[in-house]
């Protein structure tokens, strides 16, 4: 988390940068690093969702997560981003893309402290 913490500092100051290796039209580039910038403070929950969920996976608790990431990806990204395409346009897409990524990190993260998962795992 803390890996992607510094590289969501660096996507938010880069963002024009990387954007503009692409084009170098000023709107293009400017709703490009808004965009990107929309997404980089979600990035140590996009690590926590891929760890926690690997590392669940890995102890053989798959249902529950699994379950979690379609009901997360159905219920929060998707309506929220045609909530909020229409009223941010891109940046608004991607605004919703980052917070249901800090849903589903916080889900992780969570689900990894209660004891409901451990069952699961395999012993010797």
């Amino acid at each position: 988390m803390v890996a992607m913490a510094f590289g969501g500092v660096l996507l938010w100051f880069a963002a024009p940068l990387l954007i503009g290796l692409f084009t170098r039209e000023p709107d293009v580039v400017a709703e490009g690093a808004a965009a990107l910038r929309a997404v980089a403070f979600a990035e140590p929950f996009f690590a926590a969702a891929i760890a926690g969920g690997g590392a669940l996976r890995g102890a053989g608790d798959t249902l529950v997560p699994g379950a979690f990431n379609s009901l997360s990806m159905w219920c929060v990204r998707l309506p929220l981003a045609a909530f909020l395409a229409d009223r941010h346009g891109l940046r608004g897409v991607w605004e919703a893309i980052a917070i249901e990524l800090v849903v589903r990190g916080c889900f992780a993260l969570a689900r990894l402290r209660s004891s409901g998962w451990s069952g699961g795992a395999r012993r010797g």
